[in-house]
């Protein structure tokens, strides 16, 4: 009866109302309905702008799986507000494929990437300021997966856009160049590499407005660059002071943090600071672990360096074991055969060559150097490292011949990259005085050595493990030439450096 009587209730009440509306002029009734559209569409571009926020919160505490939550939330509202091909969900795409990059979900990052610059691409004047972030985010990731033509044309062509906008902005001026800058120091154009950082470096350090993390970037791709023509001192440098400035707002900028003590390690395992290093990366690991997940890209990323660490001291067997885990973490989430599954294959063929492992390495070190030099050409330093270890192991399956013929093309290349003294240089020159010794070319591998060891010691951060190598085999080539002389001198000298 209860319940008859409220429907009853109910059903009054609505015919009420359907009575006064329909004695109301056609003119209200009509702004009533606009205004209750146009508020709820101003309601729903509100929670828009407040899914943003927290998405951008999320991603500045570093947690990019709960800001891609968030960002799919958005982009599924604009398509609702905006539809499909519009500019405000190609905006929300360029984000999405920005955190998916940052989780290692690589194809569909790059799908949400190229749709996004297409949207704005027919959308837009071909020069028009809004592209700048769709061209730089796509650029970025093809330097990333080693499409570096299309990320030159890319970067290029932000940097036209960023000129004829904001010429006089010092802040985008800065990112602009940093990024030329990573994309040259990626294809070893080093020279254009180092205008690039230090335009960079001089346009934000002028421009007042730049905050800690901002400002860090910079320095932080900067040191990287340096660490890698080998000038340590000014890496380091640059590298402090990015973690300084970072380490002020560390709530913020907990995964910048950590991800600048990780380049913090590999640099002083550059200034033959290797324990410090194997220290640092350690607390890396342990920081990371607390906001992703231990068999994501990311921490794969971090575990190939503690590999990096492990072999500067010696420890082989570690490194390989870490290596390994790297791989199949790859392969567990499909990424067979990408740049950093190469990156990470010709560590392994490195650290079997140093262990003498048997010969059946040289499957891999044949799949390293073809995967390395489709990504980043033949002529890239990178390649060269994974010809020399291929040319090592065909020394190991005594094809001393090709072997030699591939070693001394790796030095060639890595003379062109980085002129004539590198470590890299020196440790391709141990193994080929490897090989000359074995084809009897005994003064030759002596030769080899002498340069070897000499090349190191300008690096006061040379590879432990080469000097270790060129100097004992050294030591047997003066005794069987019966260069007492020199053995004596040598041993003298090894003796000095304990």
């Amino acid at each position: 009866m209860v319940k008859i009587c409220c429907i009853a209730t109910q059903c009054n009440s609505l015919n009420m109302n359907m009575r006064l509306f329909s004695e109301m002029p056609v003119w209200f009734l009509i702004v009533f309905a606009t205004t209750g559209l146009l508020f709820a569409q101003t309601f729903r571009i509100r929670v828009l702008d407040s899914l943003e926020h927290h998405a951008d919160s999320l991603r500045y505490e570093g947690r990019y799986e709960e800001a891609l939550k968030v960002l799919l939330q958005q982009y599924s509202l604009s398509r609702s507000i905006y539809g499909d091909r519009t500019l405000p969900c190609a905006e929300v795409l360029t984000r999405i494929g920005n955190a998916r990059t940052h989780l290692g979900d690589d194809k569909q990052a790059e799908k949400d990437l190229r749709t996004s610059l297409l949207i704005h691409e027919e959308k837009l004047d071909p020069n028009s300021y809004r592209l700048s972030i769709p061209l730089t985010s796509l650029g970025l990731y093809c330097v990333s997966i080693g499409k570096f033509a299309e990320a030159r044309k890319l970067i290029e062509r932000n940097l036209f856009i960023v000129n004829r906008h904001w010429h006089n902005d010092p802040g985008i001026l800065a990112i602009a160049h940093r990024n030329m800058g990573i994309l040259y120091a990626a294809i070893d154009s080093n020279s254009r590499a180092e205008l690039s950082y230090q335009s960079a470096l001089s346009f934000i350090l002028q421009d007042g407005k730049q905050s800690p993390s901002q400002i860090s970037t910079v320095l932080r791709h900067y040191a990287a660059f340096k660490d890698k023509v080998a000038d340590i001192e000014t890496a380091l440098a640059l590298q402090k002071r990015a973690i300084s400035l970072l380490s002020t707002n560390m709530d913020n900028c907990l995964r910048e943090y950590t991800d600048a003590l990780s380049e913090y390690s590999e640099i002083l395992s550059s200034a033959g600071r290797n324990i410090e290093a194997l220290e640092v990366q350690f607390q890396v690991l342990e920081l990371a672990a607390t906001y992703e997940s231990t068999t994501s890209p990311s921490y794969a990323r971090k575990l190939t360096e503690l590999a990096d660490r492990h072999v500067h001291l010696g420890h082989f067997t570690e490194a390989l074991e870490l290596l390994k885990r790297i791989i199949h973490t790859y392969e567990n989430i499909g990424r067979k055969g990408d740049l950093a599954y190469a990156n990470a294959l010709v560590d392994v063929v490195e650290v079997c060559v140093l262990m003498d492992k048997d010969t059946s390495i040289t499957k891999s070190a044949e799949r390293a150097y073809e995967l390395v030099s489709g990504f980043y050409g033949p002529e890239h330093s990178i390649a060269a490292r994974a010809l020399c270890y291929l040319g090592a192991c065909y020394a190991r399956k005594k094809l001393f011949a090709k072997a030699q013929n591939l070693i001394s093309r790796s030095i060639v290349i890595l003379k062109k990259n980085y002129g004539s003294k590198h470590p890299s240089i020196a440790a391709a020159m141990c193994h080929l005085a490897i090989v000359h010794a074995v084809m009897g070319k005994s003064k030759t591998a002596v030769l080899n050595y002498q340069q070897a060891i000499t090349m190191l010691k300008e690096f006061h951060h040379y590879d432990e493990n080469y000097m270790r190598i060129a100097r004992m085999n050294l030591l047997g080539l003066y005794s069987r030439l019966g260069l007492s002389d020199k053995y004596n001198e040598l041993l003298t000298e090894m003796d000095g450096a304990k």
